[in-house]
């Protein structure tokens, strides 16, 4: 049996991780305990568990005294290069959720732990798991498309999810690297996985267009605000019962954060827009755009070989944010469409398999495969997960920049 300890039960925390190793993983695993600045927020998480878990404000405390061998890492993205680093010293396996931390320094640290200790960072990209993703790659690998030449991968983020992002901590560069890094590794692992290259040179333009100041600063956060029956970005978070556990009652002991902060905020600094074109070794082009405040939820993606052509996409709607911004009779055109053209063949509609859970049956599988052990392939690697982030942080630096970014340069630089 692994033991476990958790760093950072916030909702993703508890969701993905805690409730389900209490529950569904007693003969493979146990949560031996919780990590948090916030004392409150630990309390909060052991009612919300229904279960009276040691816990420690005091990481390097937790690392000494409980006997686990992981660390599972659900931290602010920032400040994971530093636990998984002290895990790693303090003879830890780790898992760390995405992204891996938010610079190619960082990642430079990270991948010299690991090194010299010897132990491993799984990192949990699981949009690998989604049934559609996992058949798209069935069919590159199958070969049925031929050679790999091109991805267009379009994000879209509507307006309650999209928005969430500039509710929270990740509203600052500083603390998330911007969308580029904390949403869209989600989308570079992934075409990773599909072009098995390197990424070699990256070039990109990004803009904060709707959101901060853009907008009319109304409020610190929508919890009283005198506009909230008029702004359509209002959301009350404090009538969800966890939410108000871990967040809003955990602000008294001042370690928390501003859970549900006015999307006009005039310090907001990341992209909101953002458009990557860059390419891989082995020649496959990307044309990758980023979209938060997009009328609709949905993602397209396009994958052009020497034999035919892959198209996928999906429509949705964000119920898993609150808000008052909907479509009238929106949810008749949400689905999937999957189709592949096959050159001289014709084409066909590909239908993949259904799964229950979060992330389109995403996060079940990923916990499978973390805690059960029954397949790993699928699993992002520390190598993966590194190229991940260098894409988001060579698209950073070249809005910045407005010039190209070689990787292997930014690797270069950052070498410890």
């Amino acid at each position: 049996m692994i033991k476990y300890l958790l760093a950072g039960p916030g909702n993703r925390g508890l969701s993905m991780f805690a409730r389900p190793l209490l529950k569904d993983f007693k003969k493979t695993a146990k949560l031996a305990g919780l990590f948090d600045n916030s004392r409150l927020r630990l309390e909060g998480a052991n009612k919300i568990l229904g279960a009276n878990l040691p816990v420690y404000t005091d990481f390097n405390k937790a690392l000494k005294e409980l006997d686990v061998d992981s660390v599972i890492v659900c931290t602010k993205d920032t400040t994971h290069a530093d636990y998984i680093k002290k895990s790693l010293h303090a003879g830890k396996n780790v898992i760390s959720e995405k992204p891996l931390c938010i610079s190619a320094r960082q990642c430079a640290q990270i991948l010299k732990a690991s090194k010299e200790t010897g132990k491993k960072v799984v990192v949990t990209h699981n949009v690998r798991y989604q049934p559609a993703m996992m058949k798209i790659k069935e069919i590159i690998d199958s070969g049925q498309l031929g050679k790999i030449l091109s991805v267009a991968f379009n994000e879209k983020l509507d307006r309650r999810h999209g928005a969430d992002y500039f509710r929270r901590w990740h509203r600052l560069k500083k603390n998330s690297g911007g969308l580029l890094i904390h949403k869209a590794s989600h989308c570079f692992d992934v075409i990773n996985w599909f072009v098995e290259s390197e990424p070699d040179e990256v070039f990109a333009k990004g803009a904060l267009r709707l959101y901060g100041k853009n907008g009319k600063f109304r409020s610190k956060r929508c919890l009283g605000c005198k506009h909230k029956k008029y702004c359509e970005f209002y959301a009350d978070f404090s009538s969800n019962t966890d939410a108000k556990k871990l967040y809003f009652d955990a602000e008294a002991d001042g370690n928390s954060y501003i859970r549900d902060g006015c999307v006009f905020d005039p310090e907001i600094d990341i992209e909101d827009a953002a458009n990557v074109v860059y390419n891989y070794k082995n020649g496959v082009q990307v044309n990758f755009s980023l979209l938060a405040y997009s009328t609709y939820e949905g993602v397209e993606i396009i994958i052009e070989g020497t034999k035919g052509r892959l198209e996928y996409s999906e429509t949705d709607t964000a119920d898993c944010v609150p808000g008052s911004i909907t479509i009238p009779g929106f949810n008749r055109y949400c689905g999937e469409k999957f189709h592949l053209y096959l050159i001289n063949e014709g084409a066909k509609e590909i239908k993949p398999k259904k799964a229950k859970g979060g992330h389109g049956g995403a996060d079940p599988l990923l916990r499978e495969d973390l805690f059960c052990g029954k397949n790993n392939s699928d699993l992002a690697t520390l190598e993966e997960a590194i190229n991940a982030v260098l894409i988001g942080d060579a698209a950073n630096i070249s809005i910045k920049t407005g010039r190209k970014v070689k990787i292997a340069d930014l690797k270069k630089r950052n070498v410890n």
